[in-house]
């Protein structure tokens, strides 16, 4: 059994991530499940993964809780996410002599004490095999690292026109910047509808600012309903890694337009799957979003091809999982004894 474990409250791009790979290594013969560190009551994501029948695990959120748990059930391989569960997993591994590989997924550091935290989960991954969701949180890793991307699978074809939706999705927090969205929804005077799709601590301060002009869903787990409905998704981050939410909009076809940061140029191309700008140039993303909305049929529907083509080429689950089955063997994980699996993992 593969663990994936990692520490969450709710559901976020890791999470997702997460979901993805536990459901395809299920699919290829490994067995694997999604391990949440700790119980926190309601959680989202939690829900979720147990409506979609992925397999799941809830450990009592103590260090001797997860010690007694790989100790018993021995796992053949730890997947960490995330600095709490990458420092404590990595102890436990060596204690239990359990392979580990941890996944870096943010796109920059933090500030205060858990930037420290951060640093001491990154300096101690010299324990296993490391993956980095993208060039960028590569390059700031002090050991060398596999750069593994996320991935998405493509819906049905979506409708050629787009809708006149402009979305927001993901954390509510001061690094994604959605109040750079919600200002741009406020100076807009197009026919637009503005939506935001998430939670976090800039929630109420935002939708008390800009209810008027702006509808705030709260957290949405399975967005598979709401990707139809969308016609530009709206990523003004300070940073990234690789947002899976990109990768999903690109799969259903949905043009982006974002900052220029972190993962992002690699999904991001100019006037062929959205346009990026520098962030905090609320000028240029302003007339890029007139630009977006003066598309004609035509140019939608070239876009909208391009956004899943560029999946389709660049993140394929296939080519992904082929990555990351080539660090669990560095790692030490026996894939070689799974069925089917040669042909992935050379």
């Amino acid at each position: 059994m593969i663990w994936h474990l990692i520490d969450s409250r709710t559901v976020g791009g890791a999470e997702r991530h997460i979901a993805l790979l536990v459901r395809a290594l299920n699919a290829r013969g490994m067995p694997a499940q999604a391990v949440l560190y700790r119980d926190y009551g309601a959680n989202p994501w939690l829900d979720q993964l147990r409506a979609d029948g992925i397999p799941t695990r809830v450990l009592d959120g103590s260090f001797a809780g997860l010690l007694t748990a790989i100790r018993h059930d021995r796992p053949a391989l730890l997947h960490l996410h995330g600095y709490k569960t990458g420092i404590l997993g990595r102890l436990v591994a060596a204690l239990c002599r359990v392979p580990v590989v941890t996944t870096f997924h943010t796109g920059d550091r933090s500030s205060g004490r858990l930037a420290w935290y951060e640093r001491l989960d990154e300096w101690t991954a010299v324990v296993g095999e490391r993956i980095a969701v993208t060039a960028s949180v590569q390059g700031r890793l002090p050991y060398a690292s596999t750069v593994v991307g996320s991935f998405s699978p493509l819906p049905p074809e979506p409708a050629r026109a787009f809708a006149r939706r402009a979305a927001f999705i993901g954390r509510l927090t001061r690094e994604k910047r959605p109040e750079l969205f919600c200002r741009l929804a406020a100076a807009s005077d197009a026919d637009i509808e503005w939506h935001v799709y998430g939670d976090g601590p800039l929630y109420d301060g935002l939708k008390q600012l800009y209810s008027n002009k702006i509808r705030f869903h709260g957290v949405v787990t399975d967005m598979s309903t709401v990707w139809p409905t969308v016609g530009l998704l709206v990523m003004p981050s300070l940073f990234e890694g690789l947002p899976l939410a990109a990768l999903e909009a690109l799969a259903a076809g949905v043009p982006i337009l974002a900052s220029r940061v972190g993962g992002l140029p690699d999904v991001v191309i100019d006037d062929v799957t959205g346009w990026l700008f520098e962030r905090d140039d609320f000028d240029t993303a302003s007339a890029l979003i007139r630009k977006w909305h003066s598309l004609g049929e035509s140019e939608q529907a070239r876009m909208r091809s391009a956004c899943r083509e560029h999946v389709r080429k660049h993140f394929s689950e296939d080519e992904q999982i082929g990555k990351l089955l080539e660090v669990y063997r560095r790692a030490g994980y026996p894939t070689s004894t799974q069925p089917g699996l040669a042909f992935l993992v050379g």
